[in-house]
């Protein structure tokens, strides 16, 4: 197993060493094992980092991430995260897509959703956007009748 000082880790994982303290710091990287007086990190916390990363770009925040590797023994949480934030490239499936690829089943995906682990892009993006949107319209429609074009 290789093992890394904390400056060769945050090279290998392409992050600065202050990314791997803050990840220490916030419970989502293990401590590493003390040699002497060094501080030894393995091929485990290169892995670990990799995969916050990896599931910070899928819009999970830390408090998500550090849930769910808390809880990444669980099977399903694995395989379901595993669907959300493939390393092919796709950002955004469907809930049956996921639950294709994850084996996860679909009522188990809306609980999650549910429970705020999960959530849809256009929902997502409805949530945030709609409330403008909706105001903008009314307001225009106002305007327009109001000018007496109605």
């Amino acid at each position: 197993m290789k093992t890394y000082r904390v400056e060769e880790l945050a090279a290998a994982a392409d992050v600065k060493v202050d990314t791997v303290r803050f990840y220490q710091a916030r419970g989502l990287l293990p401590a590493p094992r003390r040699v002497n007086r060094s501080a030894v990190y393995t091929d485990e916390h290169l892995a670990r980092i990799r995969k916050i990363r990896r599931y910070q770009t899928q819009g999970l925040s830390l408090a998500v991430i550090r849930k769910v590797l808390d809880n990444e023994s669980r099977s399903t949480v694995g395989a379901l995260l595993d669907a959300v934030a493939d390393e092919s490239g796709a950002c955004t499936l469907t809930r049956a897509e996921v639950a294709k690829r994850s084996g996860v089943p679909e009522a188990l995906l809306a609980a999650v959703e549910g429970a705020g682990l999960l959530r849809p892009m256009l929902k997502a993006w409805l949530d945030d956007n709609l409330p403008g949107m909706v105001e903008r319209m009314v307001r225009a429609e106002i305007e327009r009748v109001s000018r007496g074009r109605g």
